[in-house]
């Protein structure tokens, strides 16, 4: 900001120093490239013109930003502001479905952090040579930020493009500070604090790092899985123990990055303490750390909603007078509760999602397509499993799918998105009574906050059906978010080595009869398992772009 600044001083004025980071030799060659990118990026959230306009805008300021001479800069002394400039054209090639672009520069970012050593703390970093002298604390606050941008994007494209991760374990690295740029302290051995009465803006983006320590997690343990035997008890254990850290994660969260939605649903601020409730901006930030909670909590307990469809469509139907109705193993009373709560999660993110594309105050729509595209998929599989409790009506999947209506004007693969799951649920709901549809209402619900819909045309006052969609459909499915992501691939099992906890570990086995779901509700309308396809691989968002929407007719599902 400080070199941005100079720009709009009086020539007289301008000293054309800069402290702190601005000394980088390469700046003068990155930073008109790095300021067309920030305006770029803030080009999708202007207000007042409408979104075709911001993404011609913010499409001219990217081209000018391409003009910049990556190689001649890597040929030369590689400044923190070469990868600050390189992590900013990654987030923004988020937006454009270049995802092979995307890959690319990210990986370079990557790179050249690791040769800067930014992956390491400052102390060790000198030890061995990698860092001449000892840094202030503005410098050694902004290594710590960059590397972690780079971990987050890192794992945001692995989950989002189905593509392995980069880092692995990049985390060791402590946490940056929850100290405002205005209070570092450009002074070497001088150390400032954050006001105690003034929560700091960086806490959110710290609050990320910790949330996407669990979402590494679950991308990292595929990997692991090749070499670990499979091991059933051991997996759901493994499941659980995530769990519970992302809640406790969840509970311990600042109060001014505490999401309330019924406050907000009450036209009132989200923010929920006293000193943060003249400030919007915590209300966004909490905001954006409940929508990726959700959705990082979806895809943890997404592998027992899998094992429990595919136990439901390998057991055959018997009648529950079989069974004692006291008696039932309690392996299965736990998978199913826990398939209940990823289908009340991608039910509440969908819900959550409507209250805030109606009001505009979501504006990065690329994260919605991706949230919604997962959300589609789990409430999909929901309303194909059979749940022994609350029957409710499909609204929550219609609303996704109208929700994710809304950008195909922006986004071809919103388009692909929204008409293979259209066209899925078709197929695999047929005119099946909508007050028919049985939905997971689980008892371990707990305090997760559930926004009603003000549009009480879409019933959503009421619970909703959760749910989701079949287990990988070929051993290609390398990372989580591609198995999580692909939506059908029913009557075979799938032993997708990298996945520690999904259906292809958790192997299928008869489900106990009590949870196993009635023969009339498994052939009801000609839907449900019977009627899933034999083979049919749904790709994940990055290969949509490779299909066509005549691949999605019905046809196909035959």
């Amino acid at each position: 900001m400080g070199q941005y600044r100079q720009l709009w001083e009086p020539s007289q004025t301008n000293t054309g120093t800069c402290s702190g980071l601005c000394r980088q030799k390469s700046l003068v060659k990155t930073f008109p490239a790095t300021v067309n990118a920030v305006f770029a990026l803030a080009s999708w959230f202007a207000p007042g013109p409408s979104t075709e306009e911001n993404k011609v805008r913010a499409s001219g300021f990217f081209n000018m930003t391409q003009k910049f001479d990556l190689l001649e800069i890597i040929d030369e002394e590689v400044g923190i502001e070469s990868v600050q400039l390189l992590l900013l054209m990654g987030f923004y090639l988020q937006s454009t479905e270049r995802f092979s672009k995307c890959w690319n520069i990210t990986g370079l970012a990557i790179r050249m952090a690791q040769n800067m050593s930014l992956h390491m703390s400052a102390h060790d970093a000198r030890k061995k040579g990698l860092l001449l002298c000892c840094p202030s604390q503005l410098e050694e606050e902004m290594r710590v930020r960059v590397w972690y941008g780079c971990v987050l994007l890192d794992r945001e494209i692995s989950m989002s493009f189905g593509r392995p991760l980069m880092i692995s374990g990049g985390d060791q690295l402590r946490l940056p500070e929850a100290i405002d740029d205005e209070y570092l302290s450009e002074v070497g051995g001088k150390r400032n604090t954050q006001p105690s009465n003034c929560p700091s803006q960086i806490s959110s983006y710290i609050e990320t790092i910790k949330l996407y320590k669990f979402l590494g997690q679950v991308l990292d343990r595929e990997e692991d899985g090749a070499e670990t035997p499979t091991n059933t008890c051991s997996d759901m254990q493994a499941l659980l123990d995530l769990d519970t850290r992302i809640m406790e994660w969840r509970d311990a969260l600042p109060g001014h990055l505490q999401y309330d939605n019924i406050a907000e649903n009450g036209q009132q601020d989200l923010a929920s303490t006293p000193g943060s409730l003249s400030s919007p901006d915590f209300s966004g930030q909490a905001r954006r750390l409940y929508t990726r909670f959700l959705h990082v909590r979806v895809l943890i307990l997404r592998p027992a909603l899998e094992q429990f469809f595919q136990k439901q469509r390998h057991t055959p139907a018997i009648p529950q007078a079989r069974g004692n109705p006291r008696v039932a193993r309690v392996q299965d009373l736990m998978l199913s509760d826990i398939a209940a709560q990823c289908v009340l999660s991608a039910d509440s993110l969908v819900k959550c999602l409507d209250i805030h594309i109606r009001s505009q105050s979501l504006a990065a729509w690329w994260y919605n397509i991706s949230y919604l595209h997962t959300c589609g998929s789990t409430l999909l599989m929901g309303l194909l499993c059979s749940f022994n409790e609350s029957v409710v009506r499909r609204d929550s999947l219609e609303l996704c799918l109208r929700r994710l209506s809304q950008y195909t004007v922006l986004s071809s693969i919103a388009t692909k998105s929204y008409h293979l799951l259209q066209e899925s649920s078709k197929r695999l709901l047929p005119e099946r009574g909508a007050s028919n549809i049985q939905t997971p209402s689980c008892s371990a619900v707990g305090n997760m906050a559930r926004a009603p819909d003000p549009d009480p045309a879409t019933h959503l006052g009421q619970p909703m059906t959760p749910a989701g969609m079949a287990p990988p459909t070929s051993v290609e499915a390398g990372t989580y978010m591609q198995y999580s992501s692909l939506l059908l691939a029913p009557h075979r099992i799938y032993a997708c080595p990298q996945q520690t906890t999904s259906s292809s570990n958790l192997l299928p086995s008869a489900l106990d009869p009590l949870l196993a779901g009635s023969a009339d509700m498994m052939n009801d309308g000609g839907g449900g398992f019977e009627n899933v396809p034999e083979f049919w691989e749904t790709p994940f968002l990055s290969q949509l772009e490779f299909y066509q929407p005549h691949d999605f007719t019905l046809s196909q599902l035959e």
